[in-house]
């Protein structure tokens, strides 16, 4: 499915914005099981990607950035029959542990849970730089923990804002 959507990709963006996209897809989903992959459309992996490649753009150091929404086509260009969580923060030991048990103590099914960590230098106004190889640790990089979440669709604004 990996190079379904990097067709996608190469074929909606310019070559070197592509470069940067499909080297960011390939960590993205480095942890997804295939399966989860395949039962998707690729119009939403392809929505998927950008919209979690757009917010981790801009994070300060000790910065933890979450969101919590239901993805459609008129406001997303994608969609999930589920809510989506997307976090980016510094790794740390048992971080999606935490985030499971915490998702699990509101009672909500869980669909799909993806994480990588990619290591990440950031510019002085801390937007990512993205020439680097983000799958090595580098001098001045910090390894990053980005985290899909699927669970049951909830559309209560209130509990969404209090998970996020």
């Amino acid at each position: 499915m990996l190079t379904e959507l990097n067709s996608l990709i190469a074929e909606r963006n310019q070559a070197e914005q592509a470069d940067i996209l499909q080297r960011f897809a390939r960590i993205y989903f480095s942890g997804a099981p295939e399966d989860e992959m395949m039962a998707r459309a690729l119009e939403d992996l392809y929505g998927a990607t950008l919209s979690c490649w757009q917010f981790i753009q801009q994070r300060k150091p000790g910065e933890s950035r979450v969101r919590v929404f239901n993805p459609d086509y008129e406001n997303h260009g994608w969609q999930s029959m589920h809510t989506v969580v997307e976090i980016v923060c510094e790794d740390v030991p048992f971080l999606v542990d935490s985030i499971r048990m915490l998702l699990n103590s509101h009672q909500l099914s869980l669909h799909a849970i993806h994480y990588c960590v990619m290591h990440a230098k950031r510019d002085r106004k801390h937007t990512l730089i993205s020439k680097d190889d983000w799958s090595r640790a580098a001098k001045d990089s910090t390894p990053e923990a980005i985290i899909y979440i699927e669970f049951d669709h909830h559309s209560d604004a209130a509990l969404l804002a209090q998970l996020e």
